[in-house]
């Protein structure tokens, strides 16, 4: 059986998954936007994107005034996993 690559969402709490799970699906929202989808306030949210930003996952949007989306590099593989997890 050969290695498998580590993968970049398996250590992700749930609400994070979810979070880049709809900015796949969208392509780029901002943080009240993803608030009221999640139901969470909007400090929660910025606290859960400014991990993932810190992961490389996600980035800010030039020119959208604070827009989020999955960076492109990253997009590809987080879709994969997702996925495989019933999340997209």
């Amino acid at each position: 059986m050969e290695p498998q690559p580590p993968k970049l969402t398996a250590s992700l709490t749930l609400p994070k998954r979810l979070l880049l799970a709809l900015l796949l699906q969208h392509g780029a929202l901002h943080t009240a936007q993803l608030a009221k989808m999640m139901q969470r306030s909007e400090q929660d949210i910025r606290t859960e994107l400014e991990h993932l930003i810190r992961l490389g996952l996600v980035e800010t949007m030039a020119g959208t005034n604070g827009s989020y989306h999955v960076r492109a590099l990253a997009a590809p593989l987080v879709t994969f996993e997702l996925r495989d997890q019933n999340l997209v």
